[in-house]
């Protein structure tokens, strides 16, 4: 059967091609695409802050709404290029890291060019965002301090993580904190952010390392990633 509608299209076109497949349409779906889900996430923060404020619980409005801005965060680094689904974890790393840096000096990001697909893009994102939230509150970034982020594909420094699910491979995060003050690890762990990366690596089949430093938090992170082309 024809469809007509389709039909339509490629003659308007004026190519005989189906206008879907141009490179100017996939970027303008790209930008739609980028559009709504900045409006969304617009949404939810209003929601979220009114609802703080109905409830009188600001506070906790607030860290929610920070990290529902971090995973905005590392979403608009897949939005080009959204048509491949595969996105660049070093770019999503500095876009939610960047805004608590506060200067260049502060973050150091190296390692290898690894590309993944969304759902490790929003796992990265939130993990690294509780990170720097602690780091802000207890460690390097209190201070005058620094933190290195080392992103390596395969499972090193001697962890391991579950990979049998599917055409998955491993990666490794290494955050590293310097000229911090030293940490009481005790008052870190009792914080809602320790709950919540240790719940989300649990649920892709990660492991995690932490090292507790007179200079901050050593951090070593292994997660199985979908193979992507």
């Amino acid at each position: 059967m024809t469809n007509s509608s389709s039909s339509q299209d490629k003659a308007a076109d004026g190519s005989g091609q189906d206008p879907g497949a141009s490179p100017h349409y996939a970027l303008d779906m790209e930008r739609e695409l980028s559009h709504r889900v900045k409006n969304m996430f617009a949404v939810i923060n209003a929601i979220v802050s009114i609802t703080g404020r109905v409830k009188n619980i600001p506070q906790e409005a607030a860290e929610i709404n920070a990290r529902i801005q971090a995973l905005g965060r590392a979403y608009e680094t897949t939005f080009e290029g959204s048509h491949t689904g595969a996105f660049d974890i070093g770019e999503a790393i500095e876009a939610v890291l960047r805004p608590y840096a506060q200067s260049a000096e502060r973050l150091s990001l190296e390692g290898d060019t690894i590309r993944a697909p969304s759902a490790t893009i929003s796992l990265v994102g939130m993990v690294l965002h509780e990170f720097a939230i602690n780091a802000r509150k207890h460690g390097a970034w209190r201070g005058n301090g620094s933190v290195s982020v080392k992103l390596v594909a395969g499972c090193s420094e001697g962890l391991t993580c579950d990979v049998s699910a599917g055409d998955a491979q491993a990666i490794t995060l290494i955050w590293t904190e310097r000229g911090g003050p030293a940490t009481d690890a005790d008052t870190v762990a009792a914080g809602g952010g320790t709950e919540i990366v240790d719940r989300l690596l649990a649920t892709a089949r990660g492991t995690i390392e932490r090292n507790w430093t007179e200079e901050g938090l050593e951090a070593k992170i292994c997660i199985p990633v979908a193979r992507v082309g």
